[in-house]
């Protein structure tokens, strides 16, 4: 903000030397502002003015020195030589209750609608001249413009999200300035396509793509329109989505999946391990499992393997102990569960110990909803009647978990797999307050990560298993993100958009 002052020098000695004060920069309200005082009057008492503009609002606010008397009157003038000239005395512009004792004071603010003023165009320059009628003095003069503020939103889809290595897809980006309220201009647009995707063809509707560099130089989106930019890709590889990766699978024990449903989740868990194809062997995924539903009457949860690094040498008997566990059979302290994978993850020493950095991936199996109470550190909870304490109980674990190993919504993930059986799947709690980043995702394919997948049987998981392991660690993300432009947008956090592509041998 600028304070604007009287000062003692006469008119004759000022009105030759007008002096610019200074020129300031507002996110939401003032580009840039030019203040002058000059006195008509040597015997003026000092007065301290600040004028901003926003939502195309005027706003003058006293800020100090003596009260103006509501004769005062405010003069305004733009570029097309249209002058409005009004007092405070006879318009109604100051709060009623500012009026009563018949003054403009300190912290009272004058409010003026710029649409009043004919032929104004919302974000041009206007000449702010405040006149003290009783001092005959200028209190305050200046050149006020209100930013250039835009809210542009990115976007992005994908033809086909699970794609055949070898398969030409098209990419679509999208940024749109549907709420303004100003145009938006010198928006330039960075897309990290990823190798394995080839650039064969691309078309904009705004400003022109350098496909080497992957920059986007968009230009000019006026208010409620939207710039597309249209890539043809050809698939050339499926590639791991990390060099590094700490996952947790997190089992449901609970009396709920009878023998032969346990046994169909090991064999298709197995199964899928033992495929290099499908779960990495080179070293760069540590696995851990958790088991929920176990001991203290069914009210626990437990490690059941590692923390371990896959390996060549390793995987058969990292196969061998998952087909030989022993299901709990108890409640289902969900929370505990989830308490406890985080715990033990951020706990590893494998990889040079627990870094944020590294890949961080959970996998929920269940059948059902909680229905213990867990707290953290505990791996036993309480039983009790219902189910709203224990979604309560593990919506806290899951919070632990994304503070706990510091996720980060464009590296990480935390997905389920419901089986619908005898118990009921709450997928909207799932999806809504479980799976993470949000928004959650119940569609499959999902859009990107962050899902849950509702399976009819147990045998449908097992036979799904290799797809949803192949979505985890076989997976290609495509992000853009807007790196420049000559405008203010005061919501910065839909300013990009991320992707993720599943392509299969």
């Amino acid at each position: 903000m600028i304070k604007i002052k009287n000062n003692d020098n006469g008119v004759s000695e000022v009105i030759g030397s007008l002096l610019l004060i200074v020129i300031s920069v507002s996110l939401f309200a003032v580009i840039y502002v030019s203040f002058f005082s000059i006195d008509l009057n040597q015997n003026s008492s000092p007065v301290t003015i600040i004028g901003t503009i926003t939502d195309n609002n005027l706003i003058l606010e006293h800020r100090g020195g003596e009260p103006l008397n509501l004769k005062t009157k405010v003069i305004l003038e733009h570029s097309e030589g249209i002058k409005e000239i009004f007092s405070l005395n006879n318009e109604n512009l100051l709060e009623n209750n500012s009026k009563d004792d018949g003054e403009w004071d300190f912290s009272e603010k004058v409010l003026f609608a710029l649409d009043n003023i004919s032929n104004y165009s919302r974000f041009s320059p206007v000449d702010v001249t405040v006149v003290d009628i009783e001092s005959d003095s200028i209190v305050m003069k200046g050149t006020l413009q209100e930013a250039r503020t835009a809210d542009v939103e990115m976007g992005m889809s994908v033809s086909d999200n699970k794609p055949k290595v070898g398969d030409i897809i098209t990419i679509s980006v999208t940024a749109s300035n549907e709420k303004g309220p100003s145009d938006a201009d010198g928006v330039i647009i960075e897309d990290l396509l990823p190798g394995p995707l080839r650039i064969l063809d691309f078309t904009t509707t705004h400003g022109n793509y350098d496909s080497n560099s992957n920059i986007w130089n968009v230009g000019k989106i006026s208010v409620g329109t939207t710039a597309t930019l249209t890539i043809t890709v050809k698939v050339e590889s499926a590639v791991p989505v990390s060099e590094l990766t700490q996952f947790a699978l997190i089992i449901d024990g609970s009396g709920s999946i009878d023998n032969q449903a346990w046994n169909l989740m090991k064999e298709g868990l197995v199964n899928s391990i033992e495929d290099e194809n499908i779960f990495p062997h080179d070293g760069s995924v540590e696995l851990t499992v958790v088991q929920f539903g176990v001991g203290g009457g069914g009210f626990c949860a437990r490690v059941e393997l590692g923390p371990i690094i896959v390996r060549h040498s390793n995987y058969e008997d990292i196969a061998d102990q998952i087909s030989d566990l022993t299901q709990g059979k108890g409640w289902t302290p969900m929370a505990a569960g989830i308490y406890l994978a985080a715990d033990t993850m951020a706990s590893s020493n494998n990889f040079g110990g627990f870094n944020p950095k590294n890949r961080q991936v959970l996998l929920l199996v269940t059948d059902g909803q909680p229905n213990v109470v867990s707290e953290q550190g505990e791996l036993c909870g309480d039983a009790f009647d219902g189910y709203q304490d224990g979604r309560a109980s593990t919506e806290d674990a899951r919070n632990y978990l994304v503070n706990t190993l510091s996720l980060k919504e464009d590296q990480d993930e935390f997905n389920i797999i419901g089986v619908e059986g005898s118990q009921s799947i709450n997928r909207e709690w799932l999806r809504d307050e479980i799976a993470w980043p949000q928004p959650g995702w119940d569609t499959w394919p999902p859009q990107s990560s962050g899902w849950i997948n509702v399976v009819n049987s147990w045998t449908q998981f097992r036979d799904s298993v290799d797809d949803l392991f192949n979505l985890l660690f076989n997976r290609i993300d495509n992000k853009v993100s807007m790196i420049e432009s000559s405008y203010m947008d005061p919501n910065t956090k839909n300013s990009g958009a991320i992707i993720s592509i599943y392509p299969t041998n």
